[in-house]
């Protein structure tokens, strides 16, 4: 057995491919494990930045949960300040568009699990 520590994992800085926007830092923890059917992302948001470009999933199931921080959540035009413990899910396909902003001073730490079906199309704006 062996026991992985988030402190010892290699996180990788994300960005848009197409605007160059810096994004959060994020580490998979499903594929340390070579999981196919789960996705899991520790994510640190820095100050300014967001978790991801704003988008829906056509057939992947996701849910945040809030481990440090007070990230706001987005959905469209609607906005809520989030809190550790907090916790949101996505269904396939369902509007408005959701993204997590973090507008504090100071780093959020969130958990997303999502499930992986091969046939989901995830769609940004």
């Amino acid at each position: 057995m062996r026991v992985h520590s988030l402190s010892e994992t290699p996180h990788v800085e994300l960005h848009s491919e197409e605007t160059g926007e810096k994004l959060s830092v994020s580490f998979s923890l499903a594929e340390v494990f070579g999981f196919k059917d789960v996705c899991a992302f520790h994510d640190v948001v820095p100050p300014g930045r967001r978790s991801s470009l704003p988008h829906i999933h056509t057939a992947k199931e996701e849910m945040v949960l809030v481990l440090t921080g007070t990230p706001t959540l987005r959905l469209g035009e609607e906005s809520a300040q989030l809190r550790p413990g907090d916790f949101v899910g996505f269904r396939p396909g369902e509007m408005p568009l959701h993204v997590i902003e973090n507008r504090s001073d100071e780093e959020a730490a969130i958990l997303v699990i999502a499930s992986n079906p091969p046939e989901d199309i995830p769609i940004y704006v």
